[in-house]
């Protein structure tokens, strides 16, 4: 089976496919690889994307989606109401297909969450205990304590330097998804926010859950 676009290209016998595409007018040129000339015959990157929708479409005529090459119903046992290939699902579908694909990544990808929420408590429990005096609210710890809550708010910020490259190569997934048409943009970016807002919030209290304890801040 090929597919491109979230959609059927070819669906059949391999040493079929060379007949199939001549059939459709894309003939590949003796001594071409097959597999290769259809894979660049669906790809928008190598192909015009009339020509994809053209090839796509072309399938698509196909009554009953059968494999081609082999046998065949009669006419009278395929149905007559043809298969809608170019539907898409709907965007609540796609919400929760990527939102669970989201949890899915945060579970498996630790250095994109777990490893950046334990590395800020740990730094922030390192310059609490470095800094315990500051616990002193006298004028002699005004510097150090300043110092402190720079330290608290700013290395949290840099651990996110090290997921950098899980978010780069996330986004080349998204940006090639997105072309294929395979969910809208809109989906993707709050099936994120829907995972990352409860993390992030988290992760804040672990950063500045011992900064609070050490300098004996409390809430009025």
């Amino acid at each position: 089976m090929v597919l491109s676009m979230g959609r059927v290209a070819y669906f059949g016998k391999a040493s079929k496919m060379s007949e199939y595409l001549t059939s459709i007018g894309s003939p590949p040129s003796e001594g071409t690889n097959v597999a290769e000339f259809v894979l660049d015959l669906v790809n928008k990157d190598f192909t015009s994307a009339s020509t994809v929708k053209k090839t796509l479409g072309k399938w698509a005529e196909r009554r009953g989606g059968a494999p081609y090459g082999v046998e065949e119903k009669s006419e009278k046992d395929v149905t007559a109401t043809p298969t809608n290939t170019s539907s898409t699902s709907s965007f609540t579908k796609q919400l929760a297909v990527l939102t669970d694909r989201s949890f899915l990544v945060a579970r498996r990808e630790p250095l994109a969450y777990l490893v950046r929420l334990v590395a800020n408590f740990v730094a922030t429990l390192f310059f609490g205990i470095i800094y315990i005096k500051t616990r002193d609210k006298t004028q002699d710890q005004v510097i150090s304590r300043t110092f402190f809550l720079m330290f608290c708010m700013g290395i949290p910020m840099q651990f996110i330097i090290v997921s950098n490259f899980i978010y780069y190569y996330q986004w080349l997934s998204l940006k090639k998804e997105v072309k294929d048409g395979m969910y809208h943009p809109a989906a993707s970016a709050i099936a994120s926010w829907i995972v990352q807002t409860p993390v992030m919030r988290t992760r804040c209290l672990c950063s500045r859950m011992d900064s609070y304890d050490a300098l004996d801040i409390r809430r009025s």
